[in-house]
């Protein structure tokens, strides 16, 4: 599975902890990214400011307001302060992010496809000893997935009917969603024909691409009927 090092763009755009948030913004908007690690003197990682961190800002008139008195009244004071600085504040140290979500340069390309997802983030820094080495977005993803579909090189030898058949059981029995019957299979010059039921049209469709997607496969012939159809009540 490929890791952060080998997808991650390491020309790093950095921003200072000292710097405003005029020049941050100047920034992401010339380099057309949606977020900047932020470091210190000795750079070292100390936080991360992004567009989300500069959607609420006074002197644009969107910073955050309780939309009537009584709201204030269960909000504390501490939380309203906070609210002011974050969108008054012209020091990045005081909007940024401190708590920052990183991978080392080891982590596969799972863990941070599910980092990007779970926490709603465009990218994420790749750090060494508290240093940022490099970043993993989602366009870095993307490039991944541009490049394992790419133009096949020189075909290798096809498997033959029974290595086809036995790589699709294997597959199938392995995936927690399938209803699986062996007797559904059957594999002909590479033409596969799936024969007998299937659950639901979500799983129909994963099973389908499931074949699709086993070497040697050249076509899928899906004859099942719905369970439901299959055996209609008496």
């Amino acid at each position: 599975m490929l890791t952060a090092q080998e997808i991650m763009t390491s020309e790093v755009i950095t921003a200072h902890n000292a710097d405003t948030v005029g020049h941050v913004a100047k920034v992401l908007v010339s380099r057309n990214v949606s977020a900047l690690p932020v470091v210190d003197d000795a750079g070292m990682l100390v936080g991360i400011v992004s567009e989300a961190d500069l959607l609420h800002r006074a002197e644009i008139g969107t910073e955050v307001r309780p939309r009537s008195w009584w709201l204030k009244l269960f909000k504390e004071n501490a939380s309203l302060a906070v609210d002011y600085t974050t969108s008054h504040s012209v020091h990045v140290a005081d909007v940024m992010t401190t708590k920052v979500i990183t991978v080392a340069k080891t982590a596969p390309i799972s863990q941070i496809a599910d980092l990007l997802d779970q926490n709603k983030i465009k990218r994420i820094p790749v750090v060494c000893d508290g240093r940022v080495i490099g970043t993993v977005g989602r366009s870095d993803i993307v490039r991944a997935v541009a490049r394992a579909n790419a133009a096949e090189g020189p075909q290798l030898q096809r498997p033959d009917d029974a290595q086809i058949k036995a790589t699709i059981l294997e597959v199938w029995r392995s995936q927690k969603w399938a209803s699986f019957r062996a007797s559904l299979v059957e594999v002909s010059d590479g033409v596969v024909t799936l024969s007998g039921d299937f659950g639901s049209a979500e799983e129909r469709k994963a099973t389908q691409i499931l074949v699709e997607n086993v070497p040697g496969v050249r076509e899928v012939l899906d004859h099942r009927i719905r369970l439901d159809l299959a055996y209609p009540a008496v």
